[in-house]
């Protein structure tokens, strides 16, 4: 089964995707997916919603990593902190902060070989980007669990990667930084003017306090401030 992108309009971004059923109907999202991110710079993780398909596969490729996300399932975390500037391609030039974890446990579907004499690849195909050339045959899906761990730089490079995989998963979801209520959206001064203010001013978020006077720039967002 081939699949390719249909559009790139924002409700894919906002939906649960299917689930792929077999191997190459995810290769073929594998490859669109590793297409799209060849046009794309300092992109370490792409979602299948993201490009307009809407299916559970994201892959993600950084420096010497790369993982093939497929039907992934979110199993527990452990050692939970505030992940500071978490951006996104699908939401340029805004960068949040938002509660991740340090240590995912995580169930993900493999590229597998069907049988022994049927697959025609001589590298694993998990963990190496796929040649679109001459796409890998024979290959079903098999369930493994991994964990990753965000303190482990010499494997993740400074923990990127165990953010990415939690950051995939929720795109998968319907789940962005940008509709994520425990999120928290940074603002620079030098972005947007209208930041421009002083601490005691009211604060331009336009909030209003208990008493129904605005808010001031230092008891709300200042502290928002990157």
């Amino acid at each position: 089964m081939i699949i390719t992108p249909s559009s790139h309009n924002s409700h894919f971004l906002y939906s649960n995707t299917t689930p792929v059923t077999s191997g190459d109907e995810a290769i073929s999202v594998i490859l669109a997916l590793e297409a799209e991110m060849r046009q794309l710079g300092g992109c370490v993780g792409l979602s299948a919603p993201q490009i307009g398909i809407s299916r559970s596969v994201s892959i993600i490729r950084h420096k010497n990593v790369s993982i093939n996300l497929i039907n992934p399932e979110f199993i527990s975390g452990e050692l939970p902190f505030i992940y500071k500037d978490e951006g996104c391609m699908s939401l340029p030039n805004r960068r949040f902060n938002i509660p991740r974890f340090g240590m995912c446990r995580i169930k993900n579907n493999i590229l597998w070989p069907l049988n022994s004499d049927s697959v025609d690849v001589l590298e694993n195909p998990n963990r190496l980007p796929l040649d679109r050339t001459n796409p890998p045959k024979g290959l079903g899906l098999s369930q493994v669990e991994s964990v990753y761990v965000y303190e482990n730089d010499e494997e993740t490079h400074g923990g990127i990667i165990c953010i990415a995989v939690q950051h995939e998963i929720d795109h998968l979801l319907g789940k962005t930084l940008d509709k994520n209520p425990e999120s928290v959206e940074q603002m620079s001064i030098a972005v947007d003017a209208k930041w421009k203010v002083g601490r005691n001013d009211p604060c331009p978020c336009g909030k209003i306090g208990l008493d129904g006077r605005p808010v001031k720039f230092k008891k709300c967002c200042l502290s928002k401030m990157t």
